[in-house]
């Protein structure tokens, strides 16, 4: 399934307690495709660094960087 995620829920889903765990854990097993213009991937970069700090970035590539390659879809 392809779908387009709202800043607030990428920020949300890698919280400490994060109410979208069951996206991110969907997203992290290929059960989901996610369409992302470049100007949106920078701002989830921006809210995130801005809100939560360069380790959330980084955690968010981290548990990303398998499924980017084959989940991330750039439009």
């Amino acid at each position: 399934m392809i779908v387009v995620l709202d800043t607030n829920a990428v920020v949300q889903m890698f919280g400490v307690r994060p109410p979208f765990a069951p996206l991110k854990d969907a997203l992290v097993a290929g059960k989901l495709e996610v369409a992302v213009a470049t100007g949106i991937w920078l701002e989830y970069e921006e809210v995130i660094l801005r809100y939560a700090g360069r380790a959330a970035w980084e955690r968010v590539g981290r548990e990303g960087r398998g499924a980017r390659d084959r989940q991330i879809i750039r439009v």
